[in-house]
């Protein structure tokens, strides 16, 4: 999903700093307004939600 929102980005190397940083946030940490957007967002890429 991340290569379609910023391609070229070898998010292999990101992810690694990406857990370490936020790896510990669930949903519940997001504010219930975000939820909603952020649960979607595969389905406005036109991907399967595998959830």
């Amino acid at each position: 999903m991340f290569d379609r929102l910023a391609g070229g980005v070898d998010w292999r190397v990101l992810e690694p700093a990406h857990e370490r940083a936020y790896g510990g946030f669930t949903d519940a940490d997001l504010y219930p307004d975000v939820r909603p957007t952020l649960v979607d967002l595969p389905a406005r890429l036109g991907e399967v939600d595998v959830r």
